[in-house]
C-alpha cells in the first residue's frame, strides 16, 4: 500500500474521496484477510487430521512470505526502505 500511495502522490493528510479510501484500505487489509482465509481452511484439515502441524506451519510460512515479495518487501532492508519512502512521501506532502 505504501509504494501504491509514494507513486501515485496520494496525500495522506486531509480528507480523501470515498473511492481512494475504500481503494486504499482494501490494498491495505487485502493481504491479511487472504492470509486469514488460508489459514483458516488449512486449521480445518489439520483438525481432521488430514495433514499435520507441520505441513500448515511450512505452507503458512511459505504463503506469508509469497504475499509480501508480491507486495515488494523481499528483505528487512526492502522493509525499512518502505518505511523511509512513507516518511519522505508525508514530508513532501506537508511542505505543499
Amino acid at each position: 500500500m505504501v509504494k501504491v500511495i509514494v507513486a501515485a502522490d496520494i496525500p495522506v493528510v486531509g480528507p480523501q474521496p470515498f473511492l481512494r479510501t475504500v481503494l486504499l484500505a482494501a490494498l491495505m487489509f487485502f493481504p491479511g484477510i487472504v492470509l486469514w482465509l488460508i489459514s483458516d481452511r488449512l486449521i480445518g484439515h489439520v483438525d481432521q487430521g488430514n495433514i499435520s502441524k507441520r505441513a500448515y506451519w511450512t505452507t503458512m510460512c511459505s504463503v506469508s512470505a509469497l504475499v509480501l515479495v508480491i507486495f515488494g518487501i523481499s528483505s528487512i532492508g526492502d522493509f525499512f526502505a518502505v518505511i523511509e519512502m512513507w516518511y519522505d512521501h508525508e514530508a513532501r506532502h506537508e511542505q505543499s
